[in-house]
């Protein structure tokens, strides 16, 4: 989308960035009856690829699943594969956390169009490939541009900064206020030193150099020191996630892993050396294809193109080798193996070629928060989130769950009543925008007291060690505690006419009908009782996970008697005896789909 038309050119909302934090507040907000307006920088096909993992604790994950609308809702095989690492992991990565939420905009949008009073428009509409040129916060309006169109102002009741920690949004209404009102960003008293940091993040393949099976650590999630020198600032943190799925799948070969860490000063100068040498010659090769359009047979040109093209592709690939030794030596101090009997390796993505660039991340390091969160411009509110409102440590995982938060309670922005005075109307706002930052402070004031403590430690050698055995044990302890039940979360009745009930199917069983025809759903309820909810179970399940194939229906015979001997739908795939289990129900249905780590479904 190029333009924003939408009748008055008025939304409630106007949010800037479509990060999982800013899509989150968007939904949130449109959920309680706003108007909103997203404005990306991205195309739309760039906006959700980041391929980092994040943590979420139960509260989070369970607002997510709270975004499904049940009765209206159009679940898709993302959606369902979405559920289930939420219900078995604590680690999700950003990009499905996004398209996740986009499903739901999408599903909500569609809701929205058919209501009468809609007049068939959006609840949440999104410009893409936009950039905000100019806000006047006092009158509430956005000036944006996007790509091939012209300026156009946009009038808005609020304003929410969620375009990360080089937010271009609060720069833009800084320089429209007073210096007395303005939001300052600093770095906070006892942070000064994690300027001094530099940081490597790279996603890639592990694999041992004579072709052996890859022993694994025990631990999914692991963190550790680099030693590199004898004061406490050469002990550079580290954290390796080994993604144990893909270890599995290829015979225990390769696995892909996820590194992130401190990095002396040499290689990061070294990298971002490689990355400059590589824009010029970008640079260069874009000049002579400006060149090319006017005589696309000049030989010479297109002679000295190869050249660069070349040149580009070397450099990218020596300034790759840099930052993956790094990798490769931390993957090697840890799982105590030499260097030399390890490979390592990026994996070009088959469907989006740019996401290659996101897998080898440098970055300086950098604690900015700001002042406050929120605040009101006469009956305006502008509203910080996430990076933009405070730079998160990796080392602690709260990132994306304080956003996460942030964004339920921007859901709850009140809107601007007609029947209520200005100054009433301004007394409510004011009394969520400190709401907002009470909310916002109490989180921030507990990251920073926790940095300090990640920097103490760290200065003596033991209880360096016991640092990164509690950060580590930290992780493993939230897969076991942030383990959801989504029997409890999204329940359904099957048989409506059975049960009384008249009333539209839901979103469960519309995507059942998907994946079963109507004559297997009436089977499946034959064998069972009026009302069935659905749940999943994991083949890591500690009754799966190595388990013969008795021991395995035993697990089975044991959930089922624990839960009033409700039956067990498996898939085909799935070869066991069922002749001395006779109550469990399969169906061996060719039609359903394998996803994800999803073994069978469990139906009550």
């Amino acid at each position: 989308m190029t333009d924003y038309d939408d009748g008055d050119k008025h939304p409630d909302l106007v949010i800037v960035g479509m990060g999982p934090v800013g899509l989150a507040a968007a939904y949130e907000a449109a959920r309680n009856g706003n108007k909103v307006l997203i404005v990306e920088k991205r195309t739309e096909k760039l906006s959700s690829i980041r391929p980092q993992v994040v943590v979420l604790s139960p509260e989070r994950k369970n607002q997510l699943i709270a975004m499904i609308n049940k009765n209206n809702d159009q679940l898709s095989d993302s959606d369902i594969k979405f559920l289930d690492t939420l219900a078995g992991s604590a680690e999700v990565k950003i990009a499905s956390v996004q398209k996740f939420i986009l499903n739901r905009i999408n599903n909500l949008n569609k809701q929205h169009r058919r209501e009468k009073e809609s007049n068939g428009m959006n609840a949440i509409n999104i410009l893409y490939e936009t950039t905000l040129e100019s806000v006047d916060p006092a009158r509430g309006i956005a000036t944006m541009k996007s790509k091939d169109g012209p300026s156009q102002e946009i009038g808005y009741q609020h304003l929410v900064a969620a375009d990360g920690g080089r937010s271009q949004t609060l720069a833009l209404v800084n320089a429209k206020l007073e210096k007395r009102d303005q939001i300052k960003r600093s770095t906070p008293l006892g942070m000064k030193h994690i300027a001094h940091t530099f940081h490597l993040g790279a996603y890639v393949k592990l694999s041992r150099a004579d072709g052996q099976p890859l022993v694994l650590p025990e631990r999914e999630f692991t963190s550790s020191f680099m030693d590199d020198g004898d004061n406490s600032e050469s002990h550079r943190l580290y954290f390796l996630r080994f993604e144990k799925k893909s270890h599995d799948k290829s015979n225990k070969k390769s696995v892909k892993m996820g590194f992130i860490g401190e990095v002396p000063k040499e290689i990061y100068d070294q990298y971002q050396e490689y990355l400059k040498e590589a824009e010029d010659l970008q640079k260069k090769i874009g000049e002579i294809d400006a060149k090319l359009k006017i005589n696309a047979n000049d030989t010479d040109l297109l002679s000295e193109k190869e050249k660069l093209e070349s040149s580009y592709q070397s450099v990218v690939t020596e300034a790759q080798k840099h930052a993956l030794a790094y990798a490769k030596k931390a993957a090697a101090k840890y799982m105590n193996v030499k260097e030399s009997e390890l490979n390592i390796e990026l994996t070009p993505s088959k469907k989006t070629p740019e996401k290659d660039k996101l897998k080898i991340l440098a970055f300086q390091g950098n604690s900015q928060l700001a002042g406050k969160a929120a605040i009101r411009v006469n009956d305006h509110g502008f509203y910080l989130i996430g990076d933009a409102y405070f730079t998160p440590n990796y080392a602690l995982g709260h990132g994306l769950n304080d956003g996460l938060e942030a964004a339920a309670m921007i859901g709850k922005i009140p809107k601007k009543e007609s029947k209520q005075s200005k100054g009433e109307n301004v007394q409510s706002l004011q009394q969520h925008l400190s709401e907002y930052n009470k909310l916002n402070a109490k989180n921030s004031n507990f990251i920073r007291m926790m940095m300090q403590v990640i920097r103490w430690f760290r200065k003596l050698g033991v209880t360096r060690i016991k640092l990164a055995d509690m950060l580590e044990t930290g992780v493993s302890v939230r897969e076991e505690s942030n383990k959801i039940d989504l029997k409890k979360s999204v329940c359904h009745t099957i048989d409506r006419s059975r049960a009384g009930v008249d009333r539209d199917k839901d979103c469960i069983e519309r995507y059942i009908e998907k994946k079963f025809n109507a004559e297997d759903v009436n089977k499946l309820i034959t064998y069972g009782l009026d009302y069935y909810s659905m749940g999943f179970l994991s083949e890591d399940a500690p009754g799966f996970k190595g388990k013969s194939k008795e021991e395995q229906i035993a697990f089975l015979r044991q959930v089922s008697e624990s839960n009033g001997n409700i039956p067990i739908l498996l898939p085909w795939r799935l070869k066991v005896d069922y002749s001395h289990a006779a109550y469990l129900v399969s169906f061996f249905l060719k039609k359903f789909i394998i996803l994800n780590s999803l073994n069978c479904i469990l139906v009550r």
